[in-house]
């Protein structure tokens, strides 16, 4: 970073004058390379500057919640504070504190290339209009949403719901359960969930294994679903603006999308030469 920062329009004019005043143009392009290849700033964790309520969302701790993990993690770091945060890899569950038996339960499936700070505002929307909410939150990775790739969407989503499953076994009786998305990125997430969930149909209880036990409570628990911004129709070219705005640096960018026009293309090709309907198609009659 110390070494691209040399080359920046100001001091690129002063090291190089012969470029600058000979290949402006070419000078002007490669500072702006450079530039695009530095890390960015990234605000420091738990400060929201556009945030001025109550800060109930403060993360005191952090912990791992793994799948076969208890919600309820008490907050040893802070007992006072008016939250206490579960973190695990793209999985936060929050609950109030003093915990109260949940009345509602909402997962929220974030965006592509969303972060967990834009994806906390929400969270702090649903804290602060209901009482005794645990709100679940999970954002699956720009790779795995572009390529489709079911098995690490599968593992997001029933981590997801594992945390949902614990929050209402542990509120009151009736405590109903929401599912928000956001756009495609979060759709793909809960369009592989409700997939797994309809292959449950007609098997006998006692043949389910754990993961199909908690899809199966759930999906009779699951009280109304919210679609945000979504569904989206697949276009290559929606695709492409997509990739555009979830991945900053131009290299991995430019890969990305070129890997994603022709996993895509061929993937069209041999599902109409197989004469299924292409992913797009599917999803969106989904």
């Amino acid at each position: 970073g110390a070494l691209l920062k040399l080359l920046s329009p100001s001091l690129l004019a002063r090291g190089c004058p012969y470029l600058v005043s000979r290949r402006p143009f070419a000078a002007l392009f490669l500072s702006r390379c450079c530039l695009l290849l530095l890390p960015r700033r990234r605000p420091a964790a738990g400060k929201d500057p556009s945030y001025s309520g109550r800060k109930s969302l403060e993360h005191t701790f952090s912990v791992h919640l793994r799948m076969g993990d208890s919600a309820d993690v008490p907050n040893k770091k802070n007992p006072a504070a008016s939250m206490a945060v579960a973190r695990g890899p793209r999985v936060v569950v929050t609950r109030s504190s003093p915990p109260l038996p949940a009345e509602v339960v909402v997962v929220l499936f974030g965006w592509l290339g969303a972060n967990d700070r834009q994806l906390a505002k929400y969270a702090r929307m649903y804290e602060s209009n209901t009482r005794s909410t645990v709100i679940i939150r999970g954002i699956a990775s720009t790779t795995d949403i572009m390529f489709c790739n079911k098995k690490a969407l599968s593992v997001l989503g029933n981590a997801l719901m594992h945390g949902a499953r614990a929050a209402l076994e542990a509120g009151v009786p009736n405590a109903k359960l929401y599912i928000h998305v956001f756009s495609n990125g979060g759709t793909f997430v809960w369009e592989q969930l409700t997939q797994e969930m309809q292959q449950l149909d007609g098997k006998e209880p006692s043949t389910l294994s754990p993961k199909d036990t908690t899809l199966a409570y759930l999906k009779q628990r699951l009280a109304g679903e919210v679609f945000d911004s979504s569904p989206c129709y697949l276009h290559f070219s929606s695709g492409l603006r997509a990739i555009g705005h979830a991945v900053p640096y131009m290299v991995p960018r430019l890969m990305m999308q070129a890997g994603f026009l022709l996993v895509n293309f061929f993937a069209g090709v041999f599902e109409m030469l197989r004469g299924r309907e292409i992913r797009s198609v599917e999803f969106f009659s989904h």
